[in-house]
């Protein structure tokens, strides 16, 4: 859902949610899997899901993000750890080709809830190096809240 409060828009989906300036328009896309949020400048992606381990056992945050990013893939790591709310990220800002775009900036992310066992992959691609401050700053703004678990649905006001 998307509400507009004081020039900003938050949106959620899955019960993960963010906020973004209010000139952002959403849609849901990939059979209601994942919701794109964008601008003329930004844009944002995000999927979640529930995950679980292949012994049926809990698994740790750590198990999941010691792994990411793949070693292939070269940038920038961030690191997000929010013991209060059981929140643990791993981010990759990088340089990526789009045929249509060209070059273009983007942070790769996981976020997960580890009590809840869910996770949320965010992409930002954005037009510049130096949004790079803004796309970490979204991302580390991620947090997850049950009540909110349907996906966006309306436009924001």
């Amino acid at each position: 859902m998307g509400y507009a409060i004081d020039r900003i828009s938050i949106f959620n989906h899955c019960g993960w949610t963010f906020t973004v300036g209010q000139d952002f328009e959403a849609e849901v896309i990939h059979n209601g899997l994942t919701l794109r949020v964008y601008n003329h400048k930004y844009e944002v992606s995000i999927s979640s899901t529930q995950v679980q381990s292949r012994t049926d056992a809990p698994f740790s945050a750590e198990d999941i993000l010691k792994k990411f990013p793949p070693a292939e893939l070269t940038g920038v790591v961030f690191e997000h750890k929010n013991k209060k709310y059981k929140l643990y990220g791993k981010a990759l800002w990088m340089m990526a080709h789009d045929e249509d775009q060209g070059n273009q900036w983007v942070l790769m992310s996981l976020m997960i809830h580890q009590r809840l066992q869910k996770m949320a992959t965010m992409t930002v691609v954005c037009p510049s190096k130096k949004d790079y401050k803004w796309a970490v700053k979204l991302w580390r703004g991620l947090s997850y809240i049950p009540e909110m678990s349907a996906p966006y649905v309306q436009k924001p006001m």
